[in-house]
């Protein structure tokens, strides 16, 4: 990935913000700081943060990196949506993951990615060198401990993701899919799915065609409805709670 400027971005929400320079004021106006690993220090600690880090601006479709890229940085995300893929030795995509505000990038990789992350939408992150962030963490020791909480979450991720893509009936994994996301959005009713179709399938291991279907099923039985492009709002919570099958 080529350097970039610290620009103005536009959110996935519309609101366009601009991305100033001077590491003075960027960790204590950052959105997610509480979530992150800025949430956990003092003033002193966040300046070495800020003095490792370049916030980035990425547009909508633009690659961080690509699966087997070495590893040069960690990237958090501060506003937008990354998507992560992996290609199968057949030439078909299997996305791993979406990463929203708050998340890591890259963070439990070594030598190099294990994955390809591409921005969903447009895009502001924390871009720390790997070097650098390692030294910090041997130097801080409440900010290992957080980062390896973070890997921890995880690896609990990829546990319940197994079981999706495993056990669970269609109607059950897009039902899961949907809660999940209402969650990402602190447990709204409507919520901005930035994700396609086949994004939802190539996540789901399901075909284009059966998240149709099941969408369609899920409005016509009352579940869900999509108040406009991209927008998606539960009408019956408890019934998909139900559906999840956890």
């Amino acid at each position: 990935m080529s350097d970039r400027s610290e620009v103005s971005v536009a959110a996935p929400d519309g609101v366009v913000t601009a991305v100033k320079g001077g590491p003075s004021s960027r960790c204590h106006s950052c959105g997610v700081r509480h979530v992150t690993i800025c949430g956990v220090v003092d003033d002193t600690v966040l300046k070495a943060v800020e003095s490792i880090s370049r916030t980035i601006g990425v547009e909508q479709g633009e690659t961080l990196f690509v699966e087997g890229d070495p590893v040069t940085a960690v990237y958090n995300i501060t506003r937008g949506i990354v998507r992560l893929s992996k290609m199968l030795p057949d030439g078909r995509r299997q996305i791993t993951g979406f990463l929203f505000p708050g998340d890591f990038v890259g963070l439990g990789a070594r030598m190099a990615y294990g994955y390809t992350a591409e921005a969903m939408t447009a895009a502001c992150l924390c871009r720390f060198e790997k070097p650098r962030l390692d030294k910090l963490m041997r130097e801080h020791r409440e900010i290992e401990d957080q980062l390896l909480a973070l890997m921890e979450k995880e690896v609990d991720l990829a546990q319940e993701r197994m079981l999706l893509l495993g056990r669970k009936t269609a109607a059950e994994k897009v039902a899961s899919f949907l809660m999940s996301l209402s969650e990402r959005f602190d447990g709204a009713e409507t919520f901005p799915v930035a994700m396609t179709r086949a994004d939802i399938a190539d996540y789901l291991g399901l075909t284009l065609e059966t998240v149709s279907r099941t969408l369609s099923a899920f409005q016509r039985d009352g579940l869900i409805s999509l108040e406009r492009a991209h927008m998606i709002r539960l009408l019956d919570r408890t019934r998909l709670e139900d559906m999840t099958g956890t």
